[in-house]
């Protein structure tokens, strides 16, 4: 008897977990489908790594400084331009590839986390941006324009670095 409560324990979480991949019609769902565009990203690209968080796509990139050597002062200014530098090449990557697909399946926009390593410690920086922030930037942004936009607009939405003494 325990073991057929069980199974339809099993049996109705997954049959609830999955309630939301399917529209009452049997057609896939956005949920599906922002799943689904995810995976693909995820089979497709190698070097960076891309996740969902709520309906936010999300592109996860780093750059490795372990090899140079920089005073603290320097290595500061670097990973801003480190950061600056990933955000923008995933911008225009992003843009080349279109908006359309990623509004198609009802995502709000996109999240783009940046880490830049440097010896044992990575510091990171999270921008977030809505698909109308997006398509309102300047098709020929260039490093400046974007870091100036960002901060003006308070697109940074997570700093990680560690403490200097």
């Amino acid at each position: 008897m325990k073991i057929l409560g069980l199974l339809f324990l099993l049996f109705t979480t997954i049959v609830f977990s999955q309630e939301d991949y399917f529209n009452k019609d049997g057609s896939p769902s956005n949920v599906l489908k922002r799943e689904v565009f995810v995976e693909s990203f995820k089979a497709n690209d190698h070097t960076d790594m891309f996740d969902l968080e709520d309906k936010f796509f999300v592109i996860i990139t780093k750059l490795d400084f372990s090899d140079e050597k920089f005073d603290e002062k320097e290595l500061q200014e670097r990973v801003i331009f480190s950061s600056f530098y990933q955000l923008h090449e995933k911008i225009l990557y992003c843009r080349l590839y279109g908006y359309k697909h990623w509004s198609n399946v009802d995502f709000d926009g996109i999240i783009f986390k940046t880490n830049t390593i440097y010896k044992s410690n990575t510091r990171r920086y999270h921008f977030k941006f809505t698909f109308n922030e997006l398509n309102s930037l300047p098709e020929y942004i260039d490093q400046q324009e974007l870091y100036n936009y960002v901060v003006e607009n308070d697109n940074i939405i997570h700093v990680k670095n560690s403490k200097t003494n």
